[in-house]
């Protein structure tokens, strides 16, 4: 018998062994709306899987949004370069040659790099410098900064130069008030490769917003790519951290830095990334349709089991008391099969029972799994403000339902599947509500920044939100 268990008032389901496919889920409706901003960045692998699935119900839809008399964001540069010292003089020269012919004001510049390392390299650099000295105002955005609403609205202001990293090249919205910088637009400068053509179609997304103008340009450092003997384990963890260059890929990179024209130095250059991306992404797309093939048998169970737990709670809802034998028993019957499954999948019996002050007692346990990742700074600081109130009420709430329990509170913080083991999920453990100061401790020193340099997950969904991750704890506890 599960401990605790009261049938006419609740359940607690701890289930750990049933896997849900997302990439099934959809199936269960007839009709699906899928929203993105980054459609047209799809591969290939993707679009015919999705209409092979859906087929013929497929329908893609484009934004009608976009004016069309929309030009889109331009593309001032796309350029190469061998070692740091010339990216650095080139990222210079690209937002100098931008303001050239501006007199007093200039359009704001956004420099966005992949790591805080990365970022204060060329804050420390002479390139750097050469632009402060033009009479730009500094903005450097970080993740854990404690005024980063005030920074991302300066990223739009007249004559600023923004220094910020990968996690914000998406879900920040930059608003264009000064009629001026609507006039001049706002240059984001990419200082490395994408994962993705969605991530690059993201970046540039950053600016020309709400049909104002735009202008972008990609400027990248190979040199972390080239294979030397001396260097080889440098190189190798580098390379092996997104894809994979081949040496004649390598050498077309190369050349493209003696190109005169413009066009074609950018034509070759997208060229060679666009079949180092999709290399890439057909072997990562593979395996995950194979993954996701393993779970067909737990997946129906699953559902199977969703299925029979909704049948219990609308015969518990629709409980009379004049209930004839058959009914008695089908909602009996109905809930062994949800009790036996809960016992089969987890191989255990359902405890949720702890030792409080040397005694035994039933507890409610609360597993709050927050967004950690490099743009969710002010939702975490949302939180830390909040975690009293949800503290109270969560008392409150239990009190009116009649349910005379102690309870505890686990913090649970997960970033992206791109930082180490260690840095994957944090959590609190449970704490009680005396215990306050220390959730609010935990949220107020959560390191938001992506832990680039050590050594990375082999997560082929790398850069996602490892919200999996922190689920999967919860359904230890």
């Amino acid at each position: 018998e599960i401990r605790g268990f009261k049938r006419d008032e609740y359940i607690v389901l701890n289930i750990i062994g049933a896997k849900i496919a997302y990439a099934r889920i959809y199936k269960e409706y007839d009709l699906v709306l899928a929203l993105t901003g980054t459609l047209c960045s799809m591969h290939k692998s993707e679009i015919d899987h999705i209409k092979r699935e859906l087929n013929p119900r497929f329908t893609y839809m484009p934004s009608s949004f976009q004016k069309k008399d929309k030009d889109g964001i331009q593309e001032l540069d796309t350029r190469v370069t061998l070692n740091t010292a010339d990216h650095h003089r080139a990222i210079s020269d690209c937002a100098l040659n931008r303001v050239k012919s501006q007199d007093q004001a200039f359009g704001p510049i956004c420099i966005l790099f992949e790591t805080d390392e990365d970022l204060n390299k060329f804050s420390g650099s002479d390139a750097c410098k050469s632009l402060t000295q033009r009479g730009f105002e500094d903005n450097i955005l970080r993740a854990n900064s404690s005024e980063i609403d005030a920074q991302i609205s300066k990223i739009t202001k007249l004559s600023t130069l923004t220094l910020m990293t990968e996690p914000f090249a998406r879900g920040i919205d930059p608003r264009v008030a000064d009629d001026r910088v609507k006039i001049l637009g706002v240059l984001l400068i990419q200082t490395y490769i994408s994962r993705t053509d969605a991530d690059e179609t993201q970046a540039k997304g950053r600016v020309g917003r709400q049909d104002e103008k735009g202008y972008y340009a990609l400027i990248i450092n190979i040199e972390p790519f080239i294979e030397k003997e001396s260097d080889s384990k440098k190189v190798k963890d580098k390379d092996g951290s997104y894809f994979k260059f081949e040496p004649s890929e390598i050498e077309d990179l190369q050349n493209t830095t003696t190109m005169q024209d413009d066009n074609e130095r950018k034509k070759k250059i997208k060229e060679v990334i666009k079949e180092v991306r999709n290399r890439h992404h057909e072997a990562a797309f593979k395996e995950a349709i194979e993954e996701v093939a393993k779970t067909t048998e737990s997946d129906e169970k699953g559902k199977e089991f969703i299925k029979k737990l909704i049948s219990v709670t609308r015969l518990q809802s629709n409980s009379q008391s004049d209930e004839n034998d058959l009914e008695k028993e089908k909602k009996a019957d109905t809930l062994k099969e949800v009790l036996d499954f809960v016992q089969v999948m987890n191989n255990c019996v359902v405890d949720n029972t702890q030792e409080v002050s040397g005694k035994h007692v039933d507890v409610f346990r609360l597993v709050l799994c927050v967004d950690a990742t490099g743009s969710m700074a002010q939702g975490i600081k949302a939180v830390g403000q909040a975690i009293q109130e949800i503290v109270e009420k969560t008392k409150t709430q239990l009190d009116s339902q009649g349910v005379d329990k102690e309870y505890m509170i686990n913090i649970v913080a997960y970033r992206n599947y791109d930082v180490s083991i260690k840095s994957l999920i944090e959590y609190t453990g449970f704490k009680r509500p005396a215990e306050l100061k220390d959730l609010k401790e935990f949220l107020s020193e959560l390191d938001l920044v992506d832990c680039k340099k050590e050594k990375r997950l082999n997560i082929d969904r790398r850069g996602g939100e490892a919200v999996e991750a922190s689920l999967a704890y919860a359904n230890t506890l």
